[in-house]
C-alpha cells in the first residue's frame, strides 16, 4: 500500500503560516511519529509532500527521510507563477538532484491558492509544467474549483506534462458543485492527469453523503487507474486518526459501489505515476486481518 500524500515538518525550523489556525500542529512531525500513529495501518511506502515552499525546506525534507525505506518519494513545493519563474524551478530541481539524498525527488507541488482563476494558464506556470516533465517529474497542483478549467487548458498546451490534483481539486462543501464537476471532467480528459483521494472532503463523516458524491464523480471521470489514496497526515489529525482516515476511505469506496480494496487506488496509480518500488498492490485490511488484491497498475 502507498499513501500518496503525507507530510513531515518542523514548524520551529520552517514556520508555516497556515498552521496559525491549528496550534496543536505547530510542532515537529517525523516518520517515527507516523509509524507510532498508524500502528497496524502503516502503509508500505509514503509520498512526502513538502508543506512549505523554500529551497532550504526541500533540502531538509530530502535529508530527513533519506535513510528511511518508508519514504517512497518526495514531492517538493515551490512558488511557481507567484514569485518564482521556471528558470528558478529548474535550478531548484538540479540543486535537489545533485545532493546525495536527492534521488527520491519525484515532483513539485504548485499552489494556486490565493491566485486568480487563470493562474495555471500563466506563461510561467505552463513553462514550469514543461520543465518538470522534461526532468521526469510530476506537477502536484493545489487549486480551487474555479481554477480547474485553467488546469485543463494548461495540460492541452503542455501535453507531455504529468499532473496530479491534490485533494481532488478542493471540492466545495455541500451545495453547488457544478463548477467543480465541470472542471474535474475537463482535467480528466488528459490521459496524463491523475488525482488524489485526499483532503477534508474525503474525511467528512456527517451522514450527508457528500464525500461519497465527490468520490463517485472522481471515479467516473478518472477511473481507478488514475486515482490514488492520500491520508494528508498529520494535517488530518485534528479530525481523524490515521486508521480512521483509511477506514473512512474504504467505507466511501464501498458506499459508491467501488471495490474498497482496489489495488490501483491503494498502490498502483501512485507506484506508476511516481516511480515507487517495493510496494505491492495487495491491500491488507489489518483491522479485519483480511488480505485482498486489486488490479495491477
Amino acid at each position: 500500500m502507498i499513501d500518496a500524500h503525507a507530510h513531515v515538518w518542523d514548524a520551529r525550523l520552517f514556520p508555516l503560516a497556515w498552521l496559525r489556525r491549528y496550534p496543536r500542529l505547530r510542532q515537529r512531525y517525523t516518520l517515527a511519529d507516523l509509524r507510532s500513529e498508524a500502528g497496524d495501518a502503516l502503509p508500505d511506502r509514503v509520498v512526502l509532500v513538502q508543506a512549505g515552499t523554500s529551497a532550504d525546506g526541500t533540502a531538509w525534507l530530502l535529508r530527513s527521510v533519506a535513510a528511511d525505506p518508508l519514504a517512497g518519494a518526495v514531492v517538493a513545493s515551490c512558488r511557481l507563477g507567484v514569485d518564482e519563474e521556471w528558470p528558478e524551478l529548474v535550478r531548484r530541481i538540479e540543486g535537489a538532484r545533485s545532493a546525495d539524498d536527492g534521488d527520491r525527488l519525484r515532483g513539485f507541488r504548485v499552489s494556486g491558492l490565493g491566485q486568480d482563476e487563470d493562474f495555471c494558464t500563466r506563461p510561467a506556470v505552463q513553462a514550469g509544467l514543461a520543465a518538470l516533465a522534461d526532468h521526469g517529474l510530476s506537477a502536484h497542483l493545489l487549486v480551487r474549483p474555479d481554477q480547474l478549467l485553467g488546469v485543463a487548458t494548461a495540460m492541452s498546451r503542455v501535453p507531455h506534462a504529468s499532473v496530479v490534483l491534490d485533494h481532488l481539486g478542493s471540492p466545495p462543501p455541500a451545495g453547488d458543485r457544478d463548477g467543480w464537476r465541470r472542471g474535474i471532467a475537463a482535467v480528466a480528459q488528459s490521459p496524463r492527469a491523475a488525482a488524489k483521494l485526499s483532503g477534508a472532503a474525503m474525511r467528512a463523516d456527517d451522514g450527508s453523503g457528500d464525500a461519497e458524491a465527490v468520490a463517485a464523480w472522481a471515479l467516473t471521470c478518472f477511473g481507478p487507474d488514475r486515482l490514488m489514496f492520500g491520508s494528508d497526515w498529520p494535517a488530518s489529525t485534528p479530525e481523524a486518526s490515521y486508521g480512521q482516515v483509511m477506514r473512512r476511505t474504504r467505507q466511501i469506496l464501498a458506499g459508491i459501489g467501488a471495490d474498497p480494496d482496489d489495488g490501483r487506488i491503494w498502490a498502483g496509480t501512485a507506484a506508476r505515476t511516481l516511480r515507487i518500488e517495493g510496494a505491492g498492490t495487495a491491500v491488507v485490511d489489518r483491522h479485519r486481518g483480511t488480505p485482498t488484491r486489486g488490479s495491477e497498475p
